[in-house]
């Protein structure tokens, strides 16, 4: 189980506390409790103070990226508005305007500029047929097939 960063804050204080409590027992034995408890509350004022710097840049970073979106909101209207200057220019029931009106088309369309889909698994049965993408596809295997599919929920559904 791993503690939040303000739970090993205040542990840590408790430790530093309890060193320089047990201060004359921890010099019995050679150790410098007061000087261990210090150099515990050091390392923690530097990671409180990596961690409000961390906090800082996530803030910072926030508001880039809403100056960011804000801007390529602003020059896509921009392009828009000049994408229909030039359609009217081109005489908005011409060719030329159907064709330019497919820039807008292909940025509106859903997976117009993304990656394609990763294809289909083929599975394989113990006789060497195929059962590709879903069932009842073009592929229709029997029960029997089903059950001697490599494919432990392929092979379930045949039951």
């Amino acid at each position: 189980m791993s503690l939040s960063e303000a739970q090993v804050s205040g542990a840590i204080g408790d430790v530093a506390e309890a060193l320089i409590k047990a201060s004359n027992p921890l010099a019995k034995v050679g150790m410098d409790g007061p000087k261990m408890g210090a150099e515990l509350l050091a390392d923690r004022e530097r990671c409180e103070k990596a961690d409000a710097e961390q906090e800082a840049a996530k803030r910072v970073q926030r508001e880039t990226t809403k100056a960011k979106d804000a801007a390529y909101h602003r020059l896509w209207v921009k392009g828009s508005g000049f994408l229909d200057m030039v359609i009217a220019a081109v005489e908005k029931d011409s060719d030329a305007a159907k064709n330019f009106r497919r820039i807008r088309s292909r940025v509106s369309r859903p997976g117009a500029y993304a990656a394609q889909p990763a294809p289909l698994p083929v599975h394989r049965f113990a006789h060497g047929e195929e059962l590709s993408g879903r069932l009842g596809g073009k592929c229709k295997k029997s029960k029997r097939a089903l059950r001697n599919c490599d494919d432990p929920i392929l092979a379930a559904l045949s039951w």
